[in-house]
Order: C-alpha cells, then sequence, then structure tokens
C-alpha cells in the first residue's frame, strides 16, 4: 500500500510537467509567417494632359510568401508634387484596368487619403501588380506637378505578419500637367422597363458620346445602386443596340459591380453618340436594379487619333447617331 501511495506521488508530482510540454509544443504551421513584399515600379510617361483619367502615377509589384494569402485591406496615400490637390477628382488603386478600392479625395491639410479595398486577395506565392492612379479636372492648371508615396510600414494595413518594402514608395518623379488636348466622354443611362426574372433581359441602357477627339474604349465597370447583389444578377454581357455582343459573359456580380472587358476595342468618333445595353439574367423580383457609372474613370478609354468608320456597316452608324 505505501509503495502505491508513493506511486500515486511521483505521478501527480510529474503530471504538470507533461501538460506544461504538450501545451509548449510548436507545430510547423505555428512557425508560418505570412509576408507580403511590395515594392514600385518605375513610371514611362512625360507629362500629363488636364482632364486625363487613369493616370497611373505609383505602380507597384506585391508578393506573397507561400505560408498563405494575404487580404490587402487599407492603403493610405500622401500627395507630393506643387499643385492644388482639388485639381485630383479621384485617387484609387487599379489592378489592370478594373478599381479595386473606393475612389478617394486627398485632404486639404494633410494631403493624404485612406482607400479601403474591397476583398482583395494576394494568393500564397503568387505576384499582384496594382497601380496608384489619378483622375484630373479638365482645368487643372497647366505646369502642376503631381506624384504618389507611401510614406511608412503603417501605411498598408495587410492580414500579412510581416511587412518587407523600401520605404517610402514614391513615384519616381513628379509628373507635370501638359497643354496638350484631351479628349471627353459622357455617359447618359436611360431607364428600363420591367425586368423579367430568369430570362435573358436588358438591365440597362446608356449612351456614350465622344467629345473633342476620337475615342477607343476598352472596357466599363458598372455598379448597382440597387439592392440586387452577387448571384442575384447572373451572365452579365454588353451589346450594341442591336444586339451583337461586345464582351464576354460575367457569371455574377462582384459585390455591387460587374467589369466587362471588350472583345475588340470600340471606336466612337469625335462627335458621335453610340448606344449600349446590359443583358442578363435576374433571378429575383425582390431586389431592385439600377445601373450606373460609379466613377468617370470605370470607363476605360484612350483618345485617340486614329480616323476611319466605326465598327459595323454604315447604315447601323447612322442608325447610332440618329441619323436617316
Amino acid at each position: 500500500m505505501k509503495r502505491l501511495l508513493k506511486l500515486l506521488s511521483v505521478f501527480l508530482l510529474l503530471s504538470p510537467i507533461f501538460v506544461s510540454a504538450a501545451e509548449l509544443a510548436v507545430t510547423p504551421a505555428d512557425l508560418a509567417v505570412t509576408e507580403l513584399t511590395v515594392e514600385p515600379l518605375p513610371i514611362s510617361f512625360d507629362g500629363i494632359p488636364a482632364g486625363a483619367t487613369h493616370v497611373k502615377l505609383l505602380p507597384l509589384i506585391l508578393h506573397a510568401s507561400c505560408e498563405g494569402d494575404v487580404e490587402l485591406r487599407y492603403l493610405k496615400l500622401t500627395r507630393r508634387g506643387m499643385g492644388d490637390s482639388t485639381y485630383v477628382t479621384g485617387v484609387y488603386v487599379l489592378d489592370g484596368d478594373t478599381r479595386v478600392t473606393r475612389s478617394g479625395r486627398f485632404s486639404s491639410s494633410g494631403q493624404t487619403v485612406l482607400l479601403g479595398f474591397k476583398n482583395y486577395i494576394v494568393p500564397a506565392c503568387k505576384t499582384a501588380r496594382l497601380a496608384v492612379a489619378v483622375d484630373l479636372a479638365r482645368g487643372t492648371a497647366i505646369g502642376s506637378q503631381f506624384a504618389i508615396a507611401i510614406e511608412s510600414a503603417a501605411d498598408i494595413v495587410s492580414t500579412a505578419d510581416k511587412l518587407s518594402a523600401p520605404f517610402p514608395l514614391r513615384s519616381t518623379s513628379a509628373q507635370s500637367v501638359t497643354p496638350a488636348p484631351v479628349g471627353q466622354l459622357i455617359v447618359e443611362f436611360r431607364p428600363i422597363g420591367r425586368v423579367r426574372t430568369v430570362r435573358d433581359d436588358v438591365l440597362a441602357k446608356f449612351s456614350v458620346e465622344a467629345r473633342d477627339s476620337h475615342h477607343l474604349i476598352s472596357g466599363i465597370t458598372l455598379t448597382n445602386d440597387g439592392s440586387a447583389r452577387e448571384s442575384d444578377l447572373r451572365n452579365l454581357y454588353l451589346t450594341q443596340m442591336n444586339g451583337r455582343a461586345l464582351t464576354s459573359v460575367v457569371t455574377s456580380l462582384t459585390d455591387d459591380a460587374v467589369t466587362l472587358k471588350f472583345m475588340q476595342q470600340y471606336f466612337v468618333r469625335s462627335g458621335q453618340k453610340v448606344s449600349f445595353e446590359l443583358h442578363g439574367q435576374a433571378f429575383t423580383s425582390v431586389k431592385t436594379i439600377n445601373f450606373t457609372l460609379e466613377e468617370a474613370s470605370d470607363l476605360v478609354a484612350v483618345p485617340t487619333r486614329r480616323a476611319g468608320r466605326t465598327l459595323g456597316n454604315e447604315a447601323r452608324n447612322r442608325s447610332m447617331r440618329g441619323g436617316k
């Protein structure tokens, strides 16, 4: 009996040691540290026309380590260069030509803006290329200079455990506004009738008018101000008024928006107004649909001096212009 009690006492004495050792055991997963590496890329253009949009002032390359995905949440930007910040009508982040943050404005005091990402993930072991872009007012003073900076690690908020970057991240040089003219595109939405559920139907109608120069349109992001979200609206694509498809089909909305890329750049002559329709399927009769262009730069287009006939036959073009 005494021997049994002695063994029991020894077990009770040692058991906390064994529990503590188990609690302190570290697995390889516990040692994994997700890292995000960010580097600026050079810019190669000279000068910015007043009124230009999608001006990529700070291209960035981001790489997530192989330990896990990294979600970008916020980015704080500081404006540098001589010029009134009110000339910048919008600042945002692009992935290619797709806007992945809301558009913001620089504060007049600190010359800073905080941009929130919309569910943007850099997958593990993958690299993403983003660009901080701005839109300028048409009345921007000639000679104004603009540059963008990310001053410190605190200005990039993400889920990464570690951030590596050669701060401050800045544009290679401030870009000056030049007297070069830039064209303008006017977008006007028109009302639509009652949308039938499940069937392919028209979800939005709008026209695009080119002024001061010809334009080549390559893509557009349409945002629904109604209550429909995600898979409420499916199989979305853009057509001309005659029904000819201009973009590939996008399966569903991302949050409240859809980005459509033209299969071929669409040429709009200066002074011409063309009409488009957004087609798709509504899978609910309760949610509302009201598509708009949230930001002017969500219509991706560049001025061009290219002359010639517009896409399609001349009869169709006359019809689009309202001619006979």
